[in-house]
């Protein structure tokens, strides 16, 4: 009954892939190329950059600050440039001694 049902189903999205439309394809083909996504950083390894806990990290987060990270589900990553900008906000550029 289950090989049946396995035959079914693969004659049927054989139809369905006969059915597409051609120009669906050919434009699907002509669609520019993609940019390459930047690889996501760990939150282990964002608290190790930015010289903090993990535990810090999820703190920020819960107040709406810190840097910016994505969510996937319950995981949470960040991207490289989120990062740099983070740090490139934080910078303090001391004043000289003045008398």
């Amino acid at each position: 009954m289950q090989i049946r049902q396995a035959r079914r189903k693969f004659r049927l999205s054989l139809i369905a892939a006969h059915r597409c439309n051609m120009s669906t394809i050919a434009a699907f083909a002509e669609a520019p190329a993609r940019t390459e996504i930047e690889p996501l950083i760990s939150c282990v390894t964002a608290a190790e950059i930015l010289l903090t806990s993990v535990a810090n990290l999820g703190q920020m987060r819960y107040e709406h600050r810190g840097p910016v990270y994505v969510r996937f589900g319950r995981k949470i990553a960040y991207l490289e440039s989120d990062l740099r900008t983070y740090i490139q906000e934080r910078r303090v550029q001391p004043h000289p001694y003045s008398e």
